[in-house]
């Protein structure tokens, strides 16, 4: 499973200013879709364009992942900041 994202780690979280991202979500990571049934986020939602370092990428097969907030949260991680772009 490669994932472009760093869920779990209690660091910046890249790609939080992704054009797809709506205000209650974060962005996860890009993904294959196989990989995206097997996460367990129950508000978990696949988006249609790859980003990396704030830019558009192209990787075949793989969709931006976005999950609520609020279900990060209750998981006990912290929010990643959204940086002004």
């Amino acid at each position: 499973m490669i994932y472009m994202g760093c869920l779990g780690e209690k660091r910046m979280w890249p790609n939080q200013n992704h054009p797809e991202r709506k205000d209650d979500e974060v962005f996860l990571s890009n993904m294959a879709y196989h990989d995206f049934l097997k996460i367990r986020w129950q508000t978990k939602r696949c988006g249609q364009y790859p980003y990396a370092n704030g830019k558009p990428v192209n990787v075949p097969g793989f969709s931006p992942v976005f999950v609520k907030k609020s279900e990060i949260q209750e998981f006990g991680l912290e929010l990643p900041k959204v940086e002004e772009a």
